[in-house]
């Protein structure tokens, strides 16, 4: 099961990973319309934000995994080993029920605006509710790699 979850949090941070090199080539094909040839599309800028949404939230879990978020460094280098991780454990657990709530209310959103089939206000008027659906993908993620990484601070 934990071999399978690590094949999810690869393809995730692999699909982040395309989703930057996809908004790279938009940018730069807008920009060579827009100087070269006077005439910018509507549609980059709006698929660009929502690829800034989407890359850091597909991203997430893998970083975690590979504990490559950001850390006061300072303050955990000056802690004793057990205190660190005792402060790793509380950490991760709040963390943990943090991301389990932003999956339950993220997943009645995403629903929510599946049932209205609410549009984005925008030129594309897409559908809200794929766009917003990678935030409860993610922070379930993240809460199961928070799981898993209580569980090995714990030396289990």
């Amino acid at each position: 099961m934990s071999r399978a979850f690590d094949h999810v949090l690869n393809i995730t941070a692999l699909l982040a990973g395309m989703l930057v090199v996809f908004q790279m080539l938009i940018v730069c094909w807008d920009v060579i319309l827009r100087y070269f040839f006077n005439s910018p599309t509507s549609w980059v800028p709006e698929i660009s934000a929502y690829t800034v949404l989407w890359i850091p939230f597909l991203a997430a879990g893998w970083i975690l995994r590979r504990d490559g978020h950001v850390k006061m460094d300072l303050l955990l280098g000056r802690l004793r080993p057990n205190a660190r991780s005792e402060l790793n454990i509380v950490t991760s657990s709040i963390a943990a029920i943090v991301c389990l709530i932003l999956t339950y209310y993220g997943v009645k959103v995403v629903i929510d605006l599946y049932r209205t089939n609410f549009h984005t206000q925008t030129g594309l008027m897409l559908p809200k509710w794929p766009i917003i659906s990678v935030i409860p993908l993610s922070t379930y993620l993240l809460f199961v790699e928070q799981l898993r990484r209580i569980k090995r601070l714990l030396g289990h």
